[in-house]
């Protein structure tokens, strides 16, 4: 699995770039994380950006996998995902909504 991009047409200009995308009903099982829950991905493009249907294109291949993961990998598959197609430092963060309440917020960088 790879994270695809398309050339940056003003890889010359300071950018910041969040990507914001629902992630929700991972889980088979529990269902979790809930309606709410966001992946973010921030970085300073240089010669690629993300495409955005790629970034949705992993997150429901992740989802849909045989193997069940926990929200902490998920993170963390995006982020290597990231940083390979990109070769630039990027920033995952899952913002989670579970049940009972309660919440997670999981980075990396890398």
């Amino acid at each position: 699995m790879e994270i695809e991009t398309i050339p940056n047409r003003y890889p010359n200009l300071n950018t910041t770039v969040t990507i914001i995308t629902p992630f929700v009903n991972a889980c088979p099982h529990s269902g979790e994380p809930g309606e709410g829950s966001t992946i973010n991905i921030t970085y300073q493009p240089k010669e690629k950006l993300i495409g955005l249907r790629a970034v949705k294109a992993f997150l429901d291949e992740l989802a849909r996998g045989d193997d069940p993961l926990d929200l902490e990998t998920v993170v963390q598959l995006v982020a290597i995902a990231c940083k390979e197609a990109l070769g630039d430092t990027v920033k995952v963060e899952g913002i989670y909504k579970l049940r009972d309440n309660l919440g997670m917020v999981c980075s990396v960088t890398l």
